[in-house]
């Protein structure tokens, strides 16, 4: 009989569901006798019901996933699959959950909360990270280190990057070939369809599409608003809502534009592709993983708070000037990326497998 694992993955964003989709291949690929069913929400959701994987709606808002709502909905999960195993991205809830329903658990993260805030809740999720049975940090090791009380359970993994995506035919779209740019912010959430906005406004003003290049714009969901924005605004902008040739579309391109995304900045570290990056003042572990980033030397940064129309121009010429001539420099620092940490997380969750087959004999 199958071993059954209930895989639970953070819905905000699609960069913990791009991930494990990944780690998912990779489980079914190489552990005999596992199937997987997925439960999320939001945009992970919206990522993961486009796989092959059943999934369960977790039934939560993106402003309940760190609250303890999320445990009556992790339960209905649970009683619906009956799993043997629960791997959790950074749903935090869902390790004491295993703990009580006495079942092994891995728990996947890419930040410690201890490195970038001292906010008593914070702290207290971080304990509940300590009833995981692993724990599987999948940044490189030079900048993290674990607090005490995960440091014995905490395995360094490495990036899980979706380079096999990169196989195959050429993306089937008309553009200007190594000579255009690509937004990739996600426009779900109103803040980051506001700096979209702005962003598209700037470049507009310095007319990039007659200047520079194309420009290529992913948001999600809101493919027909964007449209309809850049129209208004009299923007030539090639405007997708979700792509799996979105690797290859950012490896061609001069430089991509985020927002600090973990998975954005390793997977274009790895490409050896330029970034820039606009952070918001509310999200620490942006700003933490991107300033790293930025020290590795594959990506600028700026402020969103501090930026005006006419600082970010001169930031974008700047950074098309950098992208253009130190292109090699990038690729070379993003080599600490080149790894492939979801074999090393399907190495880790064989080993509870083979647990659990060992307890039944």
């Amino acid at each position: 009989m199958n071993k059954k694992i209930l895989y639970l993955s953070r819905g905000r964003g699609y960069g913990h569901a791009i991930v494990d989709r990944v780690v998912a291949d990779n489980i079914i690929s190489k552990i005999p006798n596992v199937e997987i069913i997925f439960s999320s929400y939001g945009e992970g959701k919206s990522v993961l019901s486009r796989s092959n994987y059943p999934i369960i709606d977790l039934n939560i808002s993106v402003e309940e996933e760190f609250s303890p709502v999320i445990t009556r909905e992790i339960y209905n999960a649970y009683n619906i699959v009956k799993p043997d195993l629960i791997i959790s991205h950074e749903i935090f809830y869902a390790i004491p959950f295993a703990k009580i329903a006495q079942l092994p658990s891995l728990f996947i993260t890419h930040w410690f909360f201890e490195q970038i805030t001292n906010d008593d809740f914070c702290l207290y999720l971080s304990k509940l990270m300590g009833s995981a049975d692993i724990i599987a940090m999948i940044d490189c090791k030079e900048f993290h280190l674990p607090p005490p009380h995960l440091q014995d359970k905490t395995h360094f993994v490495g990036p899980v990057l979706r380079i096999d995506s990169l196989q195959g035919d050429e993306p089937n779209i008309s553009i200007n070939k190594r000579n255009y740019i690509v937004i990739n912010i996600g426009g779900r959430i109103e803040a980051n369809a506001k700096l979209i906005e702005f962003i598209l406004i700037c470049l507009k003003k310095i007319n990039w599409t007659g200047t520079y290049g194309d420009i290529i714009l992913f948001v999600g969901e809101r493919k027909e608003y964007f449209e309809e924005f850049a129209n208004k605004i009299n923007l030539s902008a090639i405007v997708m809502d979700f792509s799996e040739k979105i690797l290859q579309l950012q490896r061609e391109s001069v430089f991509v534009i985020g927002r600090g995304s973990f998975t954005i900045l390793s997977e274009l570290a790895a490409l050896g592709v330029p970034s820039l990056h606009i952070l918001f003042e509310d999200n620490p572990v942006d700003k933490f993983h991107a300033e790293n980033f930025s020290l590795l030397g594959t990506a600028k940064i700026c402020k969103y708070k501090e930026i005006t129309q006419e600082t970010f121009i001169s930031t974008i010429k700047d950074t098309y000037i950098w992208a253009q001539n130190e292109r090699e420099k990038v690729y070379k620092s993003g080599s600490l990326y080149r790894t492939n940490g979801a074999e090393k997380v399907c190495e880790l969750t064989s080993r509870l497998v083979n647990r659990i087959q060992m307890q039944n004999n």
